[in-house]
């Protein structure tokens, strides 16, 4: 049994050797859907008849922690996402020095932000995260799918399954 919670988050990035517009930074209203799988259980002894694969606000938290709370690194929403060789991550963190405007949310990524790189990185941290927070279960969900849409009509998928 699988299912699947959808989320939103601001964030800019350009990729550098793209021919077109997207060399230019520019922002995207991203959606991302994340998929887990698993055995449903029962609920608790007042409710034995719930079955589920897991508590969508579990999974709510866990995505949160990522995209907007990230206590680890800087978090994807209202972020500028460069990669790390890009000239203009240096250039924007020499300008983040400025204490009237607070310092810039930058996450520096080791390749071009391409959607199919952020699907990609953003299963490998959703899925730590997922992990932690069902360990000790003896069979705990699994992260099956993430989707990342830049726009309405285009998105990117990383699959366990590939």
């Amino acid at each position: 049994m699988r299912i699947a919670k959808e989320f939103h988050f601001e964030a800019a990035h350009r990729l550098r050797f793209h021919r077109g517009h997207c060399r230019n930074l520019h922002g995207h209203s991203y959606k991302l859907v994340a998929e887990i799988e698993g055995k449903p259980a029962s609920g608790p002894a007042a409710c034995p008849d719930m079955d589920m694969v897991a508590d969508f606000g579990t999974l709510k938290q866990v995505v949160h922690s990522v995209l907007f709370d990230d206590q680890d690194s800087v978090p994807f929403d209202h972020s500028v996402m460069l990669c790390v060789n890009d000239p203009l991550c240096q250039i924007l963190e020499f300008e983040q020095g400025d204490v009237t405007i607070g310092p810039l949310r930058m996450v520096k990524l080791t390749r071009e932000p391409t959607a199919e790189y952020l699907a990609e990185l953003l299963a490998g941290l959703i899925g730590r995260r997922l992990k932690d927070a069902y360990e000790g279960d003896d069979d705990p969900p699994q992260l099956t799918r993430v989707e990342v849409w830049e726009t309405e009509t285009s998105y990117a998928a990383w699959d366990a399954s590939d």
